[in-house]
């Protein structure tokens, strides 16, 4: 019988995509014990994530060949020639010799480039490049174009397409011609990496490590201009002077862009010092603690079509404020605020202090996570059925 596989190469410092990719593994790879079938997985390094949660893998090597395989089957002329004489990279050749017929990958992943004979199921995480040109993150000349290689080379390829929306589904639809029926949506539920309760021994660790005596309000998020800590920034000075309330606020994740040093700047021209406090790349078990112990998740980013800490705060029963964009994914599961205006963030703020407010969000939350745990159950069967119908399909030909 032919093999299924999946190589993981998320990496946990990407906050959502590697939570996503851990979830729709651990989902899979229960959908194929149950029905008493194989799934290899590979990945290009250890990952202590998938030895905790006791997944047998491979750790695979893209040699330098593969990756000037890859490299060139952006030529025509090269592509006539591995397609004249059916010629392999040395990775695709091991894994046919295992019997690998399909691969999925969990991430967009140059590397898909390199096959010609394993057909693919391939993720799309978003489609931000071509909805928000104005971030310069998302339009260099090289996001830009590293996007449209892999999607206008691949997709069209791939015989199933993973995202997480039926809104992002529909997108990619419209911008790369695919069949909707080709496209599976498989929504975000929280993390497994999470989903303990942190004791309150935990808790006080936590608070004690950080310095965290006063009540915050908690953003969990990369320093990307698009994720718009400035209007946090914004309504924080606002609060103060405008309203006469100290509110504090808990920022961490990776400064990859080097907006850190902007956001500083703004904390110290809007003397704010003593509100703000930028924490590091935390683990998974802390940024999980220090959400469950805030008043709130202030989600202030542009982009979308969903995002999971929302999700994280709904199942962790904390309320969330959200970007007015994103109400598709929000429902009434959250206070909105135009992700423009710092007076609005200021408003909802002072608005949750209601405690019907909070109450009512709280309960509408729980059932937004049992909404979307429903449809991702629904994905990953549809999902499963498919890739169970090209298994039978693909008795019907020789490698």
């Amino acid at each position: 019988m032919p093999n299924v596989a999946v190589f993981f190469n998320s990496k946990s410092s990407s906050g959502g995509s590697y939570q996503m990719s851990i979830n729709n593994l651990l989902a899979l790879r229960e959908k194929f014990l149950k029905n008493n079938l194989k799934l290899l997985v590979y990945s290009e390094k250890k990952n202590k994530d998938l030895d905790n949660f006791n997944i047998k893998y491979e750790v695979i090597n893209f040699s330098i060949f593969d990756k000037l395989f890859a490299y060139l089957t952006n030529y025509i002329f090269f592509k006539f020639i591995i397609n004249r004489f059916s010629i392999c990279s040395g990775l695709e050749k091991n894994l046919l010799k295992k019997d690998v017929s399909l691969i999925l990958f969990l991430i967009p992943d140059f590397r898909q480039l390199i096959f010609q004979k394993i057909k693919m199921v391939s993720t799309v995480l978003d489609t931000c490049h071509k909805d928000f040109p104005e971030f310069d993150e998302l339009n260099s000349f090289q996001i830009f174009q590293y996007r449209e290689l892999l999607n206008i080379q691949i997709l069209p390829r791939s015989i199933l397409i993973i995202t997480e929306s039926d809104e992002l589904k529909n997108k990619i639809s419209l911008y790369y011609n695919i069949d909707k029926k080709r496209i599976i949506s498989i929504p975000n539920t929280p993390s497994n990496l999470s989903v303990n309760e942190p004791t309150n021994t935990f808790k006080e660790k936590i608070k004690k490590k950080f310095d965290l005596e006063k009540e915050f309000y908690f953003y969990p998020a990369q320093f990307w201009p698009h994720k718009n800590h400035l209007l946090i920034l914004s309504s924080v000075k606002m609060l103060k002077e405008k309203f006469n309330r100290s509110i504090n606020f808990v920022f961490c994740g990776f400064d990859k862009k080097k907006n850190k040093e902007f956001i500083n700047n703004k904390i110290i021209e809007f003397d704010i010092q003593k509100n703000i406090k930028i924490l590091d790349y935390l683990t998974h078990e802390e940024v999980g603690c220090l959400l469950r112990i805030s008043n709130g998740l202030v989600m202030p980013t542009f982009l979308g079509p969903t995002n999971m800490p929302p999700v994280e705060a709904w199942s962790a029963k904390v309320p969330v404020l959200y970007s007015s964009l994103l109400k598709s994914h929000g429902k009434n599961a959250a206070l909105y605020f135009d992700p423009h205006s710092p007076e609005e963030l200021a408003k909802r703020i002072i608005e949750l202090d209601c405690h019907n407010t909070k109450k009512i969000l709280l309960d509408n939350g729980l059932k937004r996570v049992t909404e979307i745990t429903q449809q991702n159950e629904e994905g990953v069967t549809a999902l499963f059925e498919k890739i169970n119908r090209f298994i039978k399909l693909r008795n019907n030909w020789d490698t």
